[in-house]
């Protein structure tokens, strides 16, 4: 498989069992929830689902519940949408106000929290559909359609520099927070984060729910990138929601924040998803085009951990061809690039330290010719790996934990292939070559090595002092 992972959107097209182990097999490893769409009991049912498809693959995955957060989102619609021509008048109003002529357009309230002025345009369904201000009433605006189409119910709407005043999270985010604790999620992503405060509030939120997920934030606004590094140091990593972002600024600018985004989160060793439009004209295609197949491979050459589906596969027709085309992409471009250079991977503590000296081991010519074919890290709270994921080695990162919650949020690394190890009483005593000789026989049990093949073991001698990673030794598989 892939060293950089896939995520995928769980929806229709792939809520069934035997669909979601067909994508595990295919190389997903994390399953995201977008919680602006369907119920509860909806993502309920698929959630055990994909634990269910998980166990019967054998291997793990993180499951991420996507919290709307601001964003601000058309209601609901007839069924078969609002069509709407260039020229035609629109009026957009609150989503609990009653209406009943077809030109009227509900939208989230937080629409009308923003300074929208006379003139201004603003877009819908990431800039599919363009509109402009002609008049602010009361509790709506009317507005003239320049890009018309059928709109449909739960697209988001975009108004390029405005800031809202009302908080990051929503009643609604705070309701959704009860179905990460049912089920304990491993990862929260926060929809148009603008600055650390918002993180903070929800860090606050999930310590009231005593959970122990990992908070992804999204970057999609003007504000959210003038405030980045600031949001960098207060979430957990980072998801690229070029969609969005692509309407707040000049789409050209784009892809030069993609790539310096995700080279602070390597550096930072925060995981950093790459998503939007990546292999879009497979919902209809079984083919991608030439172009979405060198943006997943610029994405890989930019060194980001994971790429992310959305349309493609809660919707599309090709959910499962659509992953193991990326597979295929990432594993070929992981092959053909070069070693990270010029990145500043600061060594600010003695885990970050010892995994750079491996690092350095594993590129030297010795292990070169001997072709070591794995990383072994034993790791209490995933920093080794992370540490160690970050630095991009061409080959994957066993790493052993007897804390199932991290080895499912370990999934998310690039690189890593986590394992369980079971809890002993005497798994935290110092660790001696006979106890190195029992890990290494749980590794070949994996099947991930032989007998006879060399790995790279990190580890700390006093495995239960956290961030005290000591060891660097070269082992043969016995």
């Amino acid at each position: 498989m892939s060293l950089t992972k896939i995520v995928v959107t769980v929806g229709p097209a792939v809520e069934k069992t035997n669909t979601l182990v067909s994508l595990i097999k295919a190389g997903a490893s994390i399953f995201r929830f977008n919680l602006k769409h369907n119920k509860h009991h909806w993502h309920s049912a698929c959630i055990k689902k994909v634990e269910q498809a998980s166990k019967i693959t054998g291997k793990p995955v993180a499951i991420l519940l996507d919290l709307q957060g601001t964003e601000i989102r058309v209601g609901k619609l007839p069924k078969q949408g609002i069509e709407v021509k260039r020229g035609d008048r629109v009026v957009f109003t609150k989503e609990n106000s009653l209406h009943s002529l077809d030109n009227v357009i509900p939208v989230s309230d937080s629409f009308f929290q923003g300074k929208l002025k006379k003139g201004k345009k603003f877009f819908i369904d990431d800039g599919k559909f363009e509109f402009k201000v002609l008049k602010k009433q009361k509790d709506s605006f009317l507005t003239r359609v320049i890009k018309g189409g059928n709109i449909q119910s739960q697209k988001g709407v975009n108004v390029p520099g405005m800031e809202i005043s009302s908080p990051s999270l929503l009643v609604k985010d705070l309701k959704d927070l009860s179905l990460a604790v049912k089920h304990e999620i491993d990862y929260l992503a926060l929809s148009f984060v603008n600055n650390k405060k918002d993180i903070e509030l929800l860090k606050r939120q999930v310590k009231k729910f005593s959970l122990s997920t990992k908070i992804l934030a999204k970057i999609e606004t003007r504000q959210g990138l003038d405030n980045f590094e600031e949001i960098l140091d207060s979430c957990n990593g980072i998801i690229i929601a070029r969609g969005d972002l692509g309407v707040e600024i000049p789409l050209e600018q784009v892809p030069y924040y993609q790539k310096k985004i995700i080279k602070r989160c390597v550096e930072m060793g925060k995981p950093v998803i790459t998503a939007t439009q990546m292999l879009e004209s497979m919902c209809y295609s079984p083919f991608p085009t030439r172009a979405e197949v060198s943006d997943i491979a610029n994405a890989v050459l930019d060194y980001t951990d994971a790429v992310m589906f959305a349309k493609e596969t809660t919707i599309g027709k090709y959910p499962v061809k659509t992953v193991s085309v990326t597979e295929k992409i990432c594993r070929f471009w992981e092959e053909k690039r070069p070693p990270v250079k010029d990145f500043n991977f600061e060594l600010t503590h003695q885990t970050a330290s010892v995994c750079y000296s491996a690092y350095e081991l594993w590129r030297s010519p010795f292990c070169q010719k001997e072709n070591v074919k794995a990383f072994v890290v034993i790791t209490k709270t995933g920093m080794t790996a992370q540490m160690l994921s970050r630095l991009r080695p061409n080959l994957p990162i066993l790493s052993l934990t007897d804390d199932k919650k991290v080895k499912d949020q370990l999934c998310l690394l690039y690189g890593v292939v986590p394992l369980l190890l079971k809890k002993s009483s005497d798994l935290y005593k110092k660790k001696n070559i006979l106890d190195v000789e029992k890990i290494l026989y749980c590794i070949k049990k994996s099947g991930y090595v032989k007998k006879g093949e060399k790995v790279i073991i990190v580890y700390a001698e006093d495995w239960g002092t956290l961030g005290k990673t000591s060891v660097v030794r070269i082992q043969e598989i016995p």
